[in-house]
């Protein structure tokens, strides 16, 4: 299944966190665990995305699109299925503390994320496809 999850380096100093969430040489050799865009013209889109308390986000996947979601502070749950397999996995993912993590998904991988902090969660997301709201890349596949 194509997907991964990496903690991601932070750089603490009396301000806060520096956290680099994605670099161009990550896209292009597969890091992050694989699945990388070398092939993908153009840049893509960084969106963010807040999910409320208990609220989730995704239940789609992908046919073209890869994503990457990190996340900075809190707990979720996020539920992946591969599409022509099958195969199912639910996996907690906490951040915070000096702690930020990169969720991965490629294409064919349906994906939601529940969060199960007591407060809203905040992602910063990208995707090597712009969102095209005539030809969305977006299947509705309900996970959680």
């Amino acid at each position: 299944m194509d997907y991964s999850i990496t903690e991601l380096n932070c750089f603490p100093d009396e301000r806060g966190n520096l956290v680099e969430m994605l670099r161009g040489s990550e896209l292009l050799s597969g890091g992050g665990g694989g699945g990388g865009d070398s092939g993908t013209p153009g840049f893509g889109q960084i969106y963010m995305a807040t999910i409320e308390p208990g609220h989730v986000r995704g239940n789609h996947y992908h046919s073209v699109k890869t994503e990457y979601y990190a996340l900075l502070e809190g707990r979720v749950l996020l539920a992946v299925e591969d599409i022509a397999t099958g195969e199912h996995r639910d996996i907690e993912v906490e951040a915070g503390d000096g702690k930020a993590v990169r969720i991965r998904v490629g294409p064919e991988v349906a994906h939601a994320i529940k969060n199960i902090s007591e407060r809203a969660v905040i992602l910063c997301a990208y995707t090597n496809v712009e969102y095209n709201s005539k030809n969305p890349d977006q299947k509705a596949h309900k996970l959680l």
